[in-house]
């Protein structure tokens, strides 16, 4: 068998590819979808959606096949109503200063304008800065648009008045000359905004457009005596949009119980209950946000409940992911199978995506085969950024829990529910069995609507002696969406079974 040719040819097919790729045939920016051969002006990112009001919003103006360019003026325009301008800083294309001219860049808001002006000084736009340029910002002095004597050039810092400040930036860059800067991709500009606007949740997002204008590129002075005028670079350019986040809704939380063994409002012991609601933002449905849900007994001794519910279809973004859930004896080794009147050991592992440590309380709620609820466990943790912390926790598993299937969700709160405490992770779930009780009956339910959340479970009779068992059951559940945090309390009676 010869492999040698085909081996020959894959060999052509990736140093054609790698040699099109330096002509420029092939492009690679996010915000550059079709091949070039002209230098590109580019927005990036091409689109950009902020998720938050005063979030920090970092845009680029970059260049896609530069070639021979000594110099460059642009703008970018955007929206004032949706963006707070906050910084401006030059490009990586020419080297810091002195080995390249200093840059002029200027914020307009009248106009919603940033500008750079790498050449700044250079008025008569030969390439050099000397005497003549010197002479024309003379000329200029003290004056402003609509002066007899105002030349726009002069205004070198772009302030509208030509005075000492123009002056002192041509004094600077008095003598220097930028070399002919080559390469595939270069930095022109970073500007740094503040998303100012957030629009109101229901709507459509407000959008603006992040437009480059009056944009000229430079190439090397002709050759002969000055001044000629330097020569401008045809180019074409990709603008970017930018798409504000949403305000802070106003939230309503409801919350609402039913028994379905009975479909009375009374509850008894190993009665099917359903806990559910609605969760709305402007009157609008909230379809990608998680409830909390807690349930304290009476006397508030124990929680009993505690579940992390979607609402239910939307994605939810969170600062913490539980990555692993695991069963396992009281040495952390994996185990799958329980008996009554012992405990149920759980390895929760927490990771922190986020450039921030973050403390959070780690609980745990086992369910029986007959959708009974065990109880609680948890724990305090801390999680360093971009690393993960194990959190150990435990469960009685007490003579009412019922043979077969269980499964355990756990939770990632800021703080117990009661306390306002929210979801700071997606829920997790993992399986094991329990033996040598009674075997359970489930219980079925469809999932709920968009915009709503939902819990169906049982509760035993499971509290010490000398402890009440019947009576006030505190159900709790909070939310947070965008900044904007809704509570919900309900409170139900449970009896013995009659």
């Amino acid at each position: 068998m010869k492999l040698a040719p085909v081996r020959r040819f894959k060999k052509l097919t990736i140093t054609i590819t790698m040699i099109l790729l330096l002509l420029g045939i092939y492009c690679l920016s996010d915000n550059i979808g079709e091949a070039a051969t002209a230098p590109i002006l580019y927005v990036n990112p091409g689109s950009y959606s902020a998720a938050s009001v005063g979030e920090t919003v970092s845009i680029e103006v970059r260049i896609y096949l530069a070639s021979n360019i000594v110099g460059y003026r642009l703008k970018l325009r955007y929206n004032t109503t949706l963006l707070t301008f906050v910084s401006a800083s030059a490009g990586t294309l020419f080297p810091p200063p002195p080995q390249s001219t200093k840059p002029a860049i200027t914020n307009d808001t009248s106009t919603g304008t940033v500008s750079i002006q790498t050449d700044a000084g250079d008025i008569d736009n030969t390439g050099f800065i000397d005497l003549g340029d010197l002479v024309l910002l003379a000329k200029a002095y003290n004056s402003r648009p609509g002066a007899p004597n105002w030349n726009p050039g002069a205004d070198v810092n772009g302030n509208g008045w030509v005075e000492l400040g123009d002056l002192i930036f041509l004094a600077e860059n008095y003598g220097k000359i930028n070399v002919p800067q080559s390469g595939l991709f270069g930095l022109l500009l970073g500007i740094t905004f503040n998303a100012r606007y957030g629009s109101p949740y229901g709507q459509a997002k407000d959008t603006c457009p992040l437009e480059i204008i009056n944009d000229t590129l430079y190439g090397p002075p002709p050759r002969g005596p000055p001044p000629a005028q330097l020569p401008e670079i045809t180019h074409s350019i990709s603008n970017g949009t930018y798409q504000a986040p949403y305000a802070p809704p106003l939230l309503n939380l409801t919350l609402n119980t039913f028994n379905i063994t009975s479909s009375t409002t009374h509850y008894h012991f190993e009665d099917a209950i359903i806990i559910n609601g609605t969760l709305t933002g402007n009157g609008y449905p909230i379809i990608d946000s998680l409830v909390t849900l807690e349930i304290r007994n009476p006397g508030n001794i124990k929680i009993v409940v505690v579940r992390t519910l979607p609402t239910p279809t939307g994605s939810v973004s969170c600062p913490l992911q539980i990555t692993g859930l695991t069963p396992c004896d009281s040495g952390g080794s994996p185990q799958y199978n329980f008996y009554v009147n012992n405990f149920v050991y759980f390895l929760a592992t927490v990771k922190n995506t986020g450039s921030t440590g973050m403390g959070a309380l780690v609980m745990v709620n086992p369910y029986d085969s007959s959708n009974a609820s065990l109880g609680t466990g948890q724990s305090s943790i801390f999680v360093p950024p971009g690393s993960s912390t194990v959190a150990f926790l435990s469960v009685p598993l007490e003579n009412t829990s019922t043979t077969g299937n269980a499964i355990v969700y756990a939770s990632v709160l800021s703080d117990y529910v009661d306390n306002g405490g929210v979801a700071l992770s997606l829920e997790r779930s993992a399986t094991f069995s329990i033996t040598s009780s009674p075997i359970g009956t489930p219980i079925y339910g469809n999932p709920p609507p968009q915009g709503s959340y939902q819990a169906i479970l049982r509760l035993h009779d499971t509290l010490p002696l000398g402890y009440p068992s019947s009576g006030t059951y505190t159900i709790y559940t909070t939310t947070s969406y965008l900044g904007s945090n809704a509570t919900q309390t309900t409170q139900i009676q449970i009896a013995s079974s009659p």
